[in-house]
């Protein structure tokens, strides 16, 4: 129950009230608009009211069709002191309702002020007048409802009177409605802020290509927009400096994928664009507040010139830091210590134009034993590196300090002193202890970038990685915490049995089979108790040497088929994870990053676990067997790419079967050979119990090594011959 009155707090509502106190006023004078409109100059964000005890009566003298009023507070016998609620619902005791005041007012302390943090208040304001001292569920004075959204087109007049209370000021923010962002900001714009004004969710996707699934410039990827939400496209999110000439966008319908044509809609912006001869803007604009192009579904409503800061952690997910990247800005000390991990800053900069910079473990700069991350002079405005014993491959640890000296400062000479230092920083490494945050002040520089110890980095080598392990437990999108900013998810997953099918494509289906290249497919069961490991590899398709740009891992309910390109029931993906695994866009890739339900527990860039590399020959050979066809054939015996047809046989495809087969491993490329070696002949039971299958042999393979796939049976083979009833899946080759 929530109580109403002084003596009680509100915990519901504390952190959304805006209480006035009694002795101040509630808004400035230079603020109030006497006589004229609220919304001359936009939707007001803060209305202050006098309350009068008038009662119902007279509400119509305020202009509004929208408004209503209902209650027995009569002006022969008004209250005294009441109690007075404004919320965003009609209930006064919502636990979800905004509040903007609640206090007790009295005729000859009328005044009080809504104030909202939103850009506007909501289209219906509710004030309630409540007995002082009551409970909310007690019964109402008067329940007042007005339109407080100017768009609706009513109107909120200084002086205008709703009920018991009467608008004696307000305070609005002036829009940028109708400015062409082209017009109005010095450069071209870094951020684009829209509404999406469809009747239906969609997936929206911005690039800069005709493409929807052309991933060169991505602005905005595939995320469900309600109606009425807002999205913002941002230079930064990808780390350029511009937009370019256009944007395209690209509605989906919510469940499609980006190569499903039939439901797509693309169209245009142009970005500010220039006439080539004669500089002269060209292009629509880009009007606040209008459709944007004309005939689209979202609207622009704002755009800025400056592309906010982003900071990001530099201790996740590894704890080791390799280097840091900093920029020098001649600032002093006085504003630098909050909310950082600067622990002392001594002296002033002023704006020095260059200094030298040393960046030593110890507070002496002129310590001959102190390791040191960097020394050299800076200018300003330029960025210095701090690494571990200058290597990337070194850690950073402990305590730091930043000395900054006068220019062409010699560490070494015989006549270093302390004396000469014009700012000293401290601060300190320790990822165990507090977190390190980019875009922070270091007394006279900014943190711009941090890198990790190379070994938690799967990028570190400058050659992508060709086997990706990730553990699989059941999570939501939200978990998602690591350093890329194209990775995208849609979907959670409870415990369950699942389908796994990890590939190079938004979409899973392709021609009624997995759209390949498929880096991995299985069956799994995921649980909060016991995780299962995946092994995304290269080597799961024949001639491919890197994964795709993106990896998507769809985790699918065990039962999933694709009819065509598409599955055979929509709601049959559970979770679908994108994730960057090129290394090429500047995508981090560490150790122990988390993708919603998968986290990344180890890569390789090699081909390393080969049973050759001993110089013995193999005896026992452990397989996986999973129903594909003969397309996905990959590994790395080279010799196999001239005769594929020979490796590889498909005689009826059951690609996605579940069903179980039989499997015999020989040395004689026909399954029935009565003098062949058999290395294995058994029942394979797919998904439920076992997927592995182990060839073994007393002495060593031979170089001719068949694996034969048949249909499930008893009794495989009669008199040299497939048993009638038995047919023939599949057979492999390869030398062993």
């Amino acid at each position: 129950m929530r109580v109403i009155g002084f003596l009680l707090l509100h915990l519901v509502s504390v952190v959304k009230a805006q209480a006035i106190d009694e002795t101040d006023p509630p808004i400035d004078n230079d603020r109030r608009l006497e006589g004229e409109s609220c919304c001359s100059l936009g939707n007001p964000v803060e209305l202050a009211f006098l309350y009068t005890g008038d009662g119902c009566l007279v509400a119509e003298n305020n202009g509004q069709t929208g408004d209503n009023c209902i209650g027995t507070i009569s002006p022969a016998d008004p209250p005294e002191k009441v109690f007075i609620l404004a919320s965003s619902r009609e209930d006064p005791c919502d636990p979800d309702a905004d509040v903007w005041f609640e206090d007790e007012r009295t005729l000859s302390n009328p005044e009080f002020t809504l104030t909202t943090n939103e850009a506007s208040f909501p289209t219906e304001v509710f004030i309630h007048i409540l007995p002082a001292d009551s409970l909310c569920d007690a019964e109402r004075l008067e329940t007042i409802k007005f339109i407080a959204d100017c768009s609706e087109g009513e109107k909120i007049d200084m002086g205008s009177i709703f009920g018991s209370v009467e608008v004696s000021g307000c305070f609005a923010v002036e829009s940028d409605q109708g400015e062409d962002c082209c017009e109005f900001l010095d450069d071209e714009p870094l951020q684009l802020r829209f509404t999406y004004t469809g009747e239906t969710a969609v997936k929206i996707i911005a690039n800069d290509r005709a493409d929807a699934c052309d991933t060169n410039k991505v602005w905005y990827s595939a995320h469900v927009v309600e109606p009425q939400d807002e999205f913002t496209l941002d230079v930064h999110t990808i780390g350029e400096n511009r937009f370019g000439s256009a944007i395209f966008f690209h509605l989906l319908d919510e469940n499609a994928s980006c190569n499903s044509k039939s439901s797509t809609e693309t169209y245009e912006i142009d970005i500010c664009s220039r006439n080539s001869k004669t500089n002269v803007r060209d292009g629509d604009g880009l009007i606040i507040g209008d459709p944007v192009p004309r005939a689209g579904k979202t609207i622009l409503i704002g755009c800025s010139a400056e592309s906010p800061t982003v900071e990001k952690s530099c201790c996740q997910p590894t704890q080791s830091l390799a280097s840091l990247h900093f920029t020098y800005n001649g600032g002093n000390c006085q504003n630098d210590l909050a909310e950082s991990i600067v622990e002392s800053c001594t002296g002033e900069l002023n704006d020095a134009q260059a200094v030298h910079i040393v960046a030593s473990a110890s507070e002496d700069v002129c310590d001959p034993n102190a390791n040191i991350y960097f020394d050299d002079n800076v200018d300003l405005g330029s960025e210095f590196v701090l690494k571990g014993n200058g290597n990337d491959q070194s850690e950073i640890i402990g305590d730091v300090w930043l000395h900054y000296m006068p220019l062409d400062f010699d560490r070494a000479s015989e006549t270093c002193n302390n004396d000469l230092i014009m700012q000293r920083v401290k601060f300190q490494i320790s990822c165990t202890d507090s977190d390190i945050i980019t875009n922070r002040l270091f007394g006279g520089s900014k943190l711009s970038e941090c890198h990790a110890i190379s070994s938690d980095d799967c990028c570190a080598s400058d050659v992508a990685p060709l086997f990706l392990t990730f553990e699989l437990s059941p999570r939501s999108c939200s978990t998602s915490k690591n350093g890329q900013l194209h990775d995208y998810c849609t979907g959670t997953v409870s415990e369950r049995e699942v389908y796994v099918v990890a590939n190079g494509d938004e979409s899973v289906c392709k021609n009624s089979d997995w759209n390949g290249p498929v880096w991995y497919e299985g069956f799994l069961s995921i649980t909060n108790s016991d995780s299962e490991l995946i092994t995304l590899s290269v080597a799961n398709e024949f001639g491919q040497t890197a994964f795709a740009d993106f990896t998507y891992i769809h985790i699918l309910e065990k039962d999933a088929v694709c009819v065509g390109n598409e599955l055979k029931k929509s709601d049959h993906l559970l979770q679908q994870i994108r994730i960057q695994t090129t290394c090429s866009s500047n995508e981090p890739l560490f150790l122990g990053d988390i993708f919603a339900s998968a986290t990344l527990v180890d890569c390789k860039a090699d081909f390393e676990d080969d049973c050759c590399d001993s110089n013995k020959k193999p005896r026992q050979i452990t397989f996986e067997y999973i129903p594909r066809n003969c397309s996905y054939f990959g590994n790395e015996q080279v010799s196999y790419a001239n005769r594929i047809n020979q490796v590889c046989t498909d005689f009826i495809n059951t690609a996605n079967s579940k069903e179980d087969v039989f499997i015999i491993a020989s040395d004689n490329d026909q399954p029935c050979e009565q003098t062949a070696k058999k290395w294995f002949s058994d029942i394979v039971t797919f998904g439920e119990t076992s997927k592995e299958f182990t060839v073994h042999t007393d002495s060593t393979f031979s170089p001719n090594t068949y694996i034969h796939i048949l249909s499930k049976t008893d009794v495989p083979c009669t008199n040299g011959e497939l048993t009638p009833g038995v047919h023939q899946i599949q057979k492999l080759y390869f030398d062993a």
